[in-house]
């Protein structure tokens, strides 16, 4: 997973909090800080909203409380799809691939963004 990481972009710092909140509950800034305690708030915050801008991450603010913010890890399907893409563009020549695009990859990419969307629609109705 570290190598796909990698291939999205992330520092070494995102790629490590990523490992370490992947798969588990919301957790608040406060329990991701012990997760990196050599790094400073300001640092910690940088990492987190660089992984919310890669929607790696996903802040949950309740409405009707006044819980802090929880931080949800979200599955890199765009880190998936993205190595997807570029491996179809590695193994195809690059003058047939503008000539035909593979039928196969684009109804399986499109399947799996239907998927993560209804996936996050769900996961939003039972935040609610």
């Amino acid at each position: 997973m570290r190598a796909l990481l990698k291939s999205y972009d992330l520092s070494d710092n995102e790629i490590k909090l990523y490992t370490e909140i992947v798969g588990k509950f919301p957790l608040t800034f406060n329990e991701i800080r012990s997760f990196m305690s050599k790094q400073s708030e300001e640092e910690i915050q940088q990492i987190l909203d660089n992984l919310l801008e890669k929607k790696l991450l996903m802040q949950v603010k309740p409405q009707y409380s006044k819980s802090l913010p929880h931080y949800v890890s979200i599955p890199p399907i765009a880190a998936i799809l993205n190595s997807i893409t570029e491996f179809s563009n590695v193994t195809e020549d690059t003058n047939l691939q503008k000539k035909k695009q593979n039928p196969h990859l684009e109804k399986f990419q499109y399947g799996l963004f239907q998927y993560l969307e209804k996936i996050i629609q769900d996961f939003f109705k039972i935040l609610e």
